[in-house]
């Protein structure tokens, strides 16, 4: 009798033996690529960059969301996901998700132990999972190469502090696209990076008030009745995403307090970040994450910037401020633009920065 064998409906890892029939020893868990964190509530001024990432994840095989510390880069990074999720057939195999912490010490997931979580994550078993880093990335990409052959999947890498921590983690298929977000402009590798500014007052405004009807409801309109309040909190907050959630949660704690007192309260500039700190959610910790990354030399430099009686400073005068020649200045200014903790001026504007 001629006897066929045939495994369809997917990729298995395991032995298989072949005795008359086909007998598959299974993964002793499913693939973890349903696991996707929610989206959180409406994104608000960014339809743009939602398009530009949505578009990019059948044109760009590596994707990289940049911005300062509380912008919103990984609610934009969900929220790309979810909705390319809801697409049919663009993302049949799902999304495999990894948050990397990568700017905070005691959570920061090094690429050996990131590796080992997603091929857990993809149903490899535990005991066949190699303990050599080189080994391990390969078994990674052959997996999911294997996946992209017939259920493609994102993969979705947050939080990443340097190219070192994220480079073994990329397929390596274009066929799979990668999504990931870091605060440092990561330019050493093959990505298409998006730079997320922060929102305008008009869009803070917005966010303001959808946060506020949310939680208090339809009736809560203390934005909508205070405009120039309103616009005064978008302005002091800096239109930054996190700054604006913690005065949302603040105000949505007290019923009673209306945006004139939240503003006025922040025109403090000596304790304002004391005040943008809610139960779980807190500017100056932000930050501070950020800030320890820093070397020596370029924290001092930072420390320095509060001096400048403007928000605008040029190369030479924070040369200047330092007390360094301006050649050994413009590299530490370099590295604060590329962790995103200044700006760089208009092409207008020669050599300076915004901070």
């Amino acid at each position: 009798m001629d006897v066929q064998n045939r495994i369809t409906g997917g990729s298995f890892h395991g032995p298989v033996t072949l005795a008359g029939q086909v007998v598959v020893q299974p993964p002793t868990a499913p693939p973890a690529l349903a696991g996707l964190p929610a989206a959180g509530p409406a994104l608000v001024g960014r339809d743009a960059e939602l398009a530009d990432l949505l578009d990019g994840l059948t044109e760009h095989p590596v994707q990289l969301v940049t911005g300062l510390p509380g912008v919103g880069k990984t609610a934009l990074a969900l929220h790309t996901a979810h909705r390319a999720l809801a697409e049919p057939g663009l993302l049949p195999g799902g999304v495999l998700f990894l948050d990397l912490y990568g700017y905070d010490p005691a959570l920061r997931v090094d690429p050996h132990r990131a590796l080992g979580s997603l091929l857990r994550a993809l149903a490899v078993p535990e005991e066949t999972v190699p303990e050599d880093p080189e080994d391990r990335a390969r078994l990674y990409r052959s997996v999911l190469a294997g996946h992209a052959a017939d259920r493609p999947l994102l993969v979705l890498l947050d939080n990443a502090s340097s190219a070192a921590q994220l480079r073994p983690l990329l397929p390596g298929d274009p066929r799979i696209p990668v999504l990931a977000t870091s605060r440092h402009t990561l330019g050493g590798l093959p990505a298409r990076i998006l730079d997320l500014t922060v929102l305008s007052t008009a869009d803070a405004v917005a966010y303001l008030d959808g946060a506020l009807r949310r939680t208090r409801g339809p009736g809560d309109t203390r934005i909508a009745d205070q405009p120039a309040a309103a616009a005064e909190i978008a302005e002091l907050c800096g239109g930054l995403p996190l700054a604006l959630a913690v005065v949302a949660a603040l105000l949505a704690e007290l019923p009673n307090r209306s945006a004139d007192a939240m503003a006025r309260a922040l025109r403090d500039t000596g304790r304002r970040l004391s005040r943008l700190t809610g139960e779980d959610l807190a500017v100056r910790a932000a930050f501070r994450l950020s800030y320890r990354q820093l070397p020596p030399e370029t924290a001092r430099l930072f420390r320095l910037l509060p001096l400048n009686p403007g928000p605008d400073l040029a190369t030479e005068a924070l040369a200047r401020l330092a007390d360094l020649p301006e050649e050994d200045a413009e590299p530490l200014v370099h590295a604060l633009a590329r962790a995103h903790l200044v700006e760089p001026a208009p092409p207008t504007t020669a050599g300076g920065c915004t901070t």
